[in-house]
């Protein structure tokens, strides 16, 4: 090396001595170029006492051509040779770390700390409750292994994991669930990416199940009593939408006439306060308002009755304005987390036309609609109307009795007190029938004790989700249903059990497929003592029969588990019977009077589904339009078939059910 070179370098060795001034070119290697004054501030150099030392030390590094000056933008930046400097002096500090032979945790906060054992301790105590003198035997037993480990950082997640290994050798099984990380495999998060379908959900659907994950584990390990969750992994029972399990209510239900506009007083500071509607506008944008802000606070369906009277009241009906309503909807409550079905109950004593008007051009610009439309009392005249909305996709339900969800979950059970204008329903818990049915070995009497008893954990189910669901709302997590406004009462919130495969339990108590009054005999019987059970355990609690996600996964587990020869279905799919799918075509007295009484027996809620191929509507409580339809995943257009799309030839398709929740 020169005589020259040799000054050179000793010059730099000179300028980067300095702490002030090796920071300062971190800062720039990390933060880009900056203007003299963001680069002081960011050096930590901040009175006016301070601007010669600092004027010092960046003139050192501009000289050594460490740091070099933009003249016509008026930023410094870091050199090659100063981004040089800055790479070697990391190496340097790793390596002393490694000779210093400590221990480098990453630590969860995204920094580098020396390891402390006292935080293995403090974990012990504070998070999973251990005794401190057990504690410190762990700890010093993890210590001693992580020692050996020859590795430069320890990680976090990693000295967790060791503990619980720990934990678990030496049988503390309960300590290790109240320690354990919730989280994702990497490979899992990977695939997620990889699979996920932009046309359906995009990133929104990546983020909601990523969080759906976390959320499912930790309401499964630390807010179910054990014997729930044992009954869900098993098959017995089936949770849905666990990650919101304790967080938000399944269904909202919303009474028009005592709506009085969207105020908050000291929540959601930057929402707009929509009060009382004056005008058919204000009264459309206030229904907006409050749907947006009940799709982010419900996780199955928002119900809004009293529709009819409250456009009413706010002036003539305007099915272009409607419609604009109508297209804008599945906007606000698409969130990710949650996707309510949103159901604008109508009052058929009043003049639907209009509405009928804007929901059929919803329904033409919508491959998959979210909006329903649960006409009461329909007259003669509009039935043969709605029946062909339905026929091309719509989602539409007759109702005869009470209030109801588009899904078929009743507002009220039984004869409650005077109720609010918003209250919330609880169910998503499903309960495997014919898994039952199977263990009684066609002993109808044993079929039914074991009902009373599943039913029991199905309550304390209900129950424990009730818990910390007013906890969530008393903190305030839900700001619109919040106990606080006094728009939601904590007295009653209703809670129902999903009835699952009743028709292939009714089969296998009896041997084959029974003749219609003998399936009736017994549906009775079952239903009356279901009935009884919830009855007994105290009021609030209900039965019901509706559609969803477990059919399912509950046959699928009940295949692995006893196998095709044993287990019973009653259609193509591998799923059971939920709420009936009956052909009116093929009505008869009998049939009605069936339907009738469960009607009657599940006073949580029912739904009979009637194929929309034609044929006399029974008179039942409520009836719900089913047709089912291939929407081509190219063009959007609803197929009758899954073979090409009539429309653009696409062989790409989306199997759709106006009774599912798709």
């Amino acid at each position: 090396m020169s005589e020259g070179s040799s000054r050179r370098v000793k010059s730099i060795y000179s300028v980067i001595s300095s702490v002030n001034r090796l920071e300062i070119l971190k800062i720039l290697n990390n933060k880009g170029p900056m203007t003299y004054s963001e680069l002081k501030a960011y050096a930590g150099f901040k009175s006016k006492k301070e601007s010669g030392k600092f004027a010092y030390h960046l003139r050192k590094l501009v000289r050594q051509n460490l740091v070099g000056l933009n003249r016509s933008e008026k930023k410094y930046y870091i050199t090659n040779l100063g981004r040089l400097i800055v790479n070697l002096s990391r190496q340097i500090e790793e390596q002393s770390m490694v000779e210093s032979g400590k221990l480098y945790v990453r630590t969860s906060k995204q920094v580098l700390e020396e390891f402390n054992p006292d935080k293995i301790l403090q974990s012990l105590v504070r998070e999973a409750g251990m005794p401190v003198e057990l504690a410190q035997k762990i700890t010093s037993e993890a210590e001693s292994r992580l020692y050996k480990f020859q590795t430069i950082y320890l990680t976090a997640q990693l000295i967790r994991e060791l503990v619980n290994a720990l934990l678990l050798e030496h049988g503390y099984e309960e300590y290790r669930q109240k320690l354990t990380r919730l989280g994702m495999p990497v490979y899992d998060v990977t695939q997620l990416i990889n699979d996920s379908d932009g046309r359906l959900d995009g990133i929104e659907g990546v983020m909601a199940k990523t969080s759906d994950a976390v959320l499912s584990e930790y309401f499964l390990l630390s807010k179910l009593p054990k014997d729930v969750v044992d009954s869900h992994f098993s098959g017995d029972i089936c949770l849905l939408n666990v990650g919101t399990w304790g967080l938000m209510p399944d269904d909202v239900f919303v009474d028009l006439d005592e709506f009085k506009g969207v105020e908050f007083s000291d929540k959601l500071l930057s929402i707009p306060r929509v009060g009382r509607p004056s005008g058919l506008y204000d009264s459309i944008t206030g229904l907006l308002a409050l749907i947006s802000l009940l799709g982010k606070e419900a996780s199955k369906g928002i119900t809004l009755f009293n529709f009819s009277s409250y456009l009413e009241r706010h002036g003539a009906v305007n099915p272009g304005m409607l419609s604009k309503a109508f297209s804008l909807i599945p906007y606000l409550v698409r969130n990710g987390y949650s996707k309510p079905l949103v159901g604008f109950v109508i009052d058929g004593g009043y003049d639907i036309g209009p509405l009928l008007d804007a929901y059929e051009h919803y329904l033409s610009i919508t491959p998959i609609p979210r909006i329903a439309l649960i006409v009461k009392d329909a007259k003669e005249d509009a039935i043969d109307r709605l029946v062909s909305i339905a026929n091309r996709g719509g989602r539409v339900g007759l109702l005869n009795d009470g209030i109801r969800s588009y899904m078929g979950i009743k507002r009220e059970l039984d004869s409650p007190p005077a109720l609010p204008s918003l209250t919330i329903a609880l169910h998503s818990l499903s309960l495997n029938l014919p898994r039952l049915a199977y263990d009684a070995n066609m002993d109808e009497s044993y079929f039914r004790a074991k009902l009373a008893i599943a039913l029991q954990t199905c309550i304390d189910a209900l129950e424990a989700r009730k818990r910390a669901l007013l906890e969530v709302l008393r903190k305030g997590l839900l700001p619109l249903l919040s106990l606080d406004k006094g728009v939601l009462s904590a007295d009653y919130i209703p809670m129902s059990i999903n009835l699952v495969g009743l028709r292939e339990a009714i089969w296998s108590l009896i041997g084959e497929e029974p003749p219609t009054d003998d399936y009736f005999a017994l549906q009775d019987k079952i239903l009356e003592t279901a009935s009884r059970v919830v009855r007994d355990r105290g009021e609030g609690i209900g039965i019901c029969m509706v559609n969803d996600e477990s059919s399912e996964r509950l046959a699928r587990l009940d295949v692995d588990k006893f196998g095709k020869g044993i287990v019973m279905l009653s259609g193509n799919r591998m799923a059971y019977s939920q709420a009936p799918v009956i052909d009116g075509k093929g009505l008869f007295d009998g049939l009605v009077r069936g339907l009738s009484r469960a009607d009657r027996l599940l006073n949580g809620g029912y739904v009979v589904n009637l194929k929309a191929e034609g044929g006399p509507i029974p008179r039942l409580p409520y009836v719900r339009m089913a047709k089912e339809m291939y929407v081509c995943k190219v063009c959007g257009f609803r197929n009758e078939r899954d073979d090409r799309c009539s429309k653009c030839g696409s062989t790409s398709f989306l199997r759709y059910s106006t009774i599912g929740q798709a």
